[in-house]
């Protein structure tokens, strides 16, 4: 058989979600984040400080949503997309405290700008570590399908 008519057994692609749908469901979050923020104040806490672990993780989903969107842009390959990741959260979180600043019986705290800051920090690494590892599955499958041409 020549090159040419040398076939590969048929591999299954995942095709990753495109750049709008991407951005769609970052900007759905985003405006979720919002209008909770807009919200009076839901009660007593859960427990101490639980408004800091909430602003934690909801920072730390979004920046993990930013980076995940970024890598499907032209700055995918740029080496600071995580740094623009966890800025563009940390931006979002500080509009979002001087919005509250504007709200009946909610307040703009810094401690929340620190639970949002550590929070999309930490988005940002899980984001890129997950990225690294679907990266390394991915070339794992593409070299196991061209162990199967014939």
């Amino acid at each position: 058989m020549t090159s040419a008519s040398t076939r590969c057994d048929p591999v299954k692609r995942e095709t990753p979600p495109g750049k709008l749908t991407r951005w769609t469901v970052t900007a759905v979050y985003a405006a979720l984040i919002f209008y909770v923020s807009m919200r009076p104040n839901f009660g007593p806490p859960l427990f101490p400080h639980s408004d800091k672990v909430a602003h934690f993780v909801l920072y730390a989903g979004l920046a993990f949503l930013v980076v995940w969107s970024l890598r499907v842009t032209v700055l995918r390959f740029w080496p600071h997309v995580p740094i623009l990741a966890s800025l563009l959260a940390v931006f979002y979180g500080g509009i979002n405290e001087i919005h509250q600043h504007f709200i009946p019986y909610r307040e703009a705290e810094a401690l929340d700008m620190v639970a949002n800051a550590l929070g999309a920090i930490v988005g940002t690494l899980l984001a890129m570590r997950v990225a690294r590892a679907l990266e390394r599955r991915r070339v794992r499958r593409r070299l196991e399908s061209e162990g199967r041409c014939v």
